[in-house]
């Protein structure tokens, strides 16, 4: 029965057991060859069947079980066949990637038969590794795409990368399975993934698009997007004006302010300093002619402490005006409307993207 040897025709010819009380013993030794009924729907976790059957051509013909209170000495296979198997009997083995159970087990009645049953279950762990493990990763990865900078010409990029490697293992599914059959839940569930993949990337265009535009958005996309939404996305409330930074920014100011007068009041004091000792100097020549030179020496000292203060005076002025503006943009990057509303709708597509990732899973098992 379930025949999957095209050139097996009949039993081979062998010698026959015949017992005084009429029992006849054949013993029949072949390799048979059956076809087997997989279920790749949950692969890598699949499992088939495949029953060895032997079935009775006539009415006259019965299969049935020895009992086991039957007192009567076995027969005599029972003592030379290794790994010999009564009705009942279940045996466990791997084989290759597979966990085998063998069954036999005996259908009486007309035309009845009996089958040594055969159970296959896949060994998920090497499938898991090579075909599951690799699409999680890719899946979790996409969510990059949405948290890089919108100026970077990076972020399409990317996404197609991810989506060819999809292929790829969606490939090496397919190459594992049978075409017949139905389709397993693991190559749907990659179908999907690349559908949301291909889409999210189509919206991703359309963000990094908006964000190039300039000016400001309508009072009522303003209020729904950069106020309720941003605060659903765990954004702050972008239509608000933070006036932290310029408080900061102003007594920066006015500190760096007080730091230039105080400088320059010192300079002004040096210098004047300086004039009356160069004036004292002068009077001195008069006095001691002998002396000439180390009033000259204090002068040119005093006039190379006045250029260096005031150099530092100017490298103060700088400082104030050029630090504060670095710090601002470093703190807040996104300047224009569109730019704020790009980055809201790149929040909401990663949750979206997350949401139909979880989402899909049980969807697509038990419509399976």
């Amino acid at each position: 029965m379930r025949n999957g040897d095209a050139k097996f025709s009949k039993f081979p010819s062998a010698p026959v057991i015949v017992t005084s009380d009429g029992e006849v013993e054949w013993d029949i030794i072949d390799l048979l060859t059956t076809t087997c009924d997989l279920d790749p729907r949950l692969f890598p976790f699949d499992s088939m069947t495949c029953p060895v059957c032997l079935g009775a051509t006539t009415s006259v013909e019965r299969f049935n079980c020895p009992d086991p209170q039957d007192d009567r000495k076995p027969p005599d296979a029972m003592t030379y066949i290794e790994h010999f198997m009564k009705c009942g009997d279940q045996t466990e083995e791997v084989v290759d990637q597979w966990n085998a159970k063998w069954t036999v087990t005996v259908e009486g009645g007309v035309f009845g038969q009996g089958c040594i049953s055969v159970t296959f279950d896949r060994i998920p762990t090497y499938h898991s590794c090579t075909t599951l493990s690799p699409v999680i990763i890719l899946s979790i990865l996409m969510c990059i795409t949405f948290t890089l900078p919108i100026d970077k010409g990076d972020r399409v990029s990317f996404g197609v990368t991810i989506l060819l490697f999809m292929v790829v293992s969606l490939v090496f599914i397919t190459e594992v399975l049978p075409a017949k059959g139905s389709m397993p839940v693991v190559a749907i569930l990659v179908v999907v993934y690349m559908c949301l993949m291909g889409i999210f990337l189509i919206v991703t265009v359309v963000v990094i698009k908006l964000s190039s535009k300039e000016g400001d958005l309508p009072p009522l996309v303003k209020k729904i997007f950069l106020r309720y939404l941003a605060r659903i996305v765990l954004l702050r409330d972008m239509t608000k004006q933070h006036h932290g930074h310029t408080l900061n920014f102003l007594k920066l100011n006015v500190d760096d302010c007080e730091m230039v007068n105080v400088t320059k009041k010192k300079t002004s004091a040096l210098t004047q300093t300086s004039d009356v000792e160069i004036a004292k100097t002068s009077k001195g020549e008069s006095k001691n002619k002998s002396t000439q030179a180390d009033p000259k020496k204090q002068m040119e000292v005093l006039v190379s402490l006045r250029d260096t203060i005031s150099d530092l005076g100017n490298a103060v002025n700088k400082l104030a005006v050029s630090g504060p503006s670095k710090n601002d943009d470093n703190e807040d990057s996104v300047k224009t409307d569109y730019q704020k509303l790009a980055r809201v709708l790149d929040r909401i597509c990663m949750a979206l993207y997350i949401f139909g990732l979880i989402i899909s899973i049980p969807i697509i098992r038990f419509s399976a």
